[in-house]
């Protein structure tokens, strides 16, 4: 550890004034304990939290599951309208899972010790999904689970600019209106258009932003 120090000395450049994000203090007794207890209990009864032989069971039938409702929608279905829209149906609930399952697996470095398998995963929702794995892990890890429901840092509940009414309220810093009222009605037929929304979002992030609310990134050092 001494060493360590000796070579982060020489690059040293100043401290820190003030912080972009909520700093909080550092964990104290009962969860460094609980920890190592939790990884010595599962050491003592030869488990493996990462053991990953049903989870990859379970990532086969949803992979299989959607290629099998593309391929109604494409080709086995293409000129039946009702047909189409039932494989439609299918497709999207199976990639839906598979992002909710495969995706954030992944984002948590849950599947198994090794980072080629995270980034096969993730690379398989990007693939499945049209989404970028990399936006997410920053946007979920790195943004959501560290600060959530913090307001201006959580980038899960960025809404519009303060003096923007935004479609939906979902925290007390909004102002009020009278619409919301009705918002368990409209929003939830609203979020079916969330897909549209978070595609193009990905790219302007990616490629223009660099940024997600507060959160900075680069998506070129990954």
């Amino acid at each position: 550890m001494y060493c360590l120090f000796r070579v982060l000395e020489k690059f040293y450049v100043g401290d820190l004034t003030s912080n972009e994000l909520p700093v909080y203090l550092e964990a104290g007794e009962f969860p460094r304990t609980l920890k190592k207890r939790v990884k010595e209990r599962f050491k003592q009864l030869g488990l493996n939290g990462k053991d990953a032989r049903w989870t990859v069971m379970r990532y086969f039938w949803l992979s299989l599951g959607v290629v099998f409702f593309w391929y109604l929608q494409t080709f086995a279905y293409s000129n039946c309208l009702v047909g189409c829209l039932a494989a439609s149906f299918g497709l999207s609930l199976f990639n839906a899972i598979a992002a909710f399952n495969m995706g954030h697996d992944a984002s948590h470095f849950a599947v198994t010790k090794k980072p080629w398998v995270w980034w096969l995963v993730g690379l398989w929702h990007d693939f499945a999904n049209g989404m970028s794995q990399l936006v997410w892990n920053h946007q979920h890890t790195i943004g959501h689970h560290p600060y959530t429901n913090v307001d201006h840092a959580d980038p899960d509940i960025i809404t519009a600019a303060d003096n923007v009414p935004d479609i939906r309220r979902i925290k007390k810093s909004q102002r009020w209106l009278p619409r919301y009222f009705h918002q368990h009605v409209y929003v939830p037929l609203l979020y079916g258009l969330l897909t549209f929304k978070i595609r193009v979002q990905d790219v302007i992030i990616l490629l223009f932003l660099h940024k997600n609310g507060l959160l900075m990134f680069s998506p070129f050092i990954h």
